[in-house]
C-alpha cells in the first residue's frame, strides 16, 4: 500500500513540475506588454504595489490573527457607499 501512495505522490510531483516548466507559467514580460504593465498606476518601483495596506505574515500566531480579523472583524467596507450599476441581458 505505501508503495502505490508514493507513486501516486512521485507521480504527482512529476506531473506538476512538467506543468510548471512550461513558457506560459512563469515567463518575464518583454516588449508591448511591459510598456503596459509600466504604465500601470499600481507599478511602482518595479513592482505592483497593493491598493490597501496588506499585514506580512510574519512571525509566530500572525497568521492566526489575521485569518481571525478576516473571519470575526468589523469592517467598514462591508456594503457599497452607492447604488452598484447592473444591465439585464437576454440570454436566450
Amino acid at each position: 500500500m505505501i508503495y502505490i501512495t508514493l507513486s501516486i505522490v512521485v507521480l504527482f510531483t512529476v506531473a506538476t513540475a512538467f506543468t510548471l516548466a512550461q513558457s506560459k507559467f512563469g515567463r518575464l514580460p518583454s516588449g508591448e506588454r511591459l510598456e503596459r504593465i509600466k504604465q500601470s498606476p499600481n507599478y511602482r518601483d518595479g513592482a505592483f504595489q497593493n491598493q490597501s495596506e496588506t499585514p506580512v505574515m510574519t512571525g509566530e500566531g500572525v497568521f492566526w490573527g489575521v485569518m481571525k480579523e478576516n473571519m470575526f472583524g468589523k469592517s467598514e467596507h462591508v456594503t457599497p457607499a452607492d447604488s452598484i450599476p447592473t444591465m439585464k441581458t437576454d440570454l436566450l
